[in-house]
């Protein structure tokens, strides 16, 4: 009941997560509460509701040790009615840009992440022009998108764990 009240404050239509999944996997769009309530059903799992932003897409942004390495802008397939963008759900991903303020706004918040890896998802509202954090990940499934981008990722990484090691005296 607490979940229809905090719901019925922002509207319909939401976003439901399963926090345990990823891929795009347990995401749902919910427009009404007799859906709300039907997916609250399946059981006790903790899940993440957000308010539907209106979008073309969003951002997956890869900071490695607190510096931005890459933007991927995660694309639906045009004409599709799947309001997700995931690459694993048949959207395309290609490399992207963002406004210099949200790049520092994410190398700032990997400041206080535990992770030296961080993915970011970073979505923009259509309507407003305004971007948001979705979420962050500490698995930011970089293989694809270091093909994509044509950076090299793993050589990044590979040269960052180096760099720490040579720092570490045995």
């Amino acid at each position: 009941k607490r979940v229809i009240e905090k719901v019925k404050e922002f509207g319909f239509p939401i976003i439901v997560k399963d926090i345990n999944l990823n891929r795009g996997e347990g995401v749902w769009k919910v427009e009404n509460i007799k859906d709300l309530i039907k997916i609250f059903s399946y059981g006790n799992k903790l899940m993440l509701i957000q308010k539907f932003i209106p979008n073309d897409g969003d951002y997956r942004v890869i900071s490695i040790k607190n510096k931005v390495e890459l933007v991927i802008k995660k694309e639906r397939i045009k004409g599709s009615t799947e309001f997700r963008a995931n690459v694993a759900r048949g959207g395309k991903a290609v490399k992207g840009t963002l406004p210099s303020d949200i790049i520092r706004m994410c190398e700032d918040i990997s400041r206080h992440l535990v992770c030296d890896i961080v993915g970011f998802d970073i979505i923009q509202n259509n309507d407003t022009g305004e971007y948001f954090v979705m979420e962050t990940n500490s698995s930011p499934h970089f293989p694809t998108f270091s093909v994509i981008s044509e950076i090299d990722i793993p050589g990044i990484l590979t040269d960052y764990i180096i760099k720490q090691v040579k720092k570490k005296k045995y």
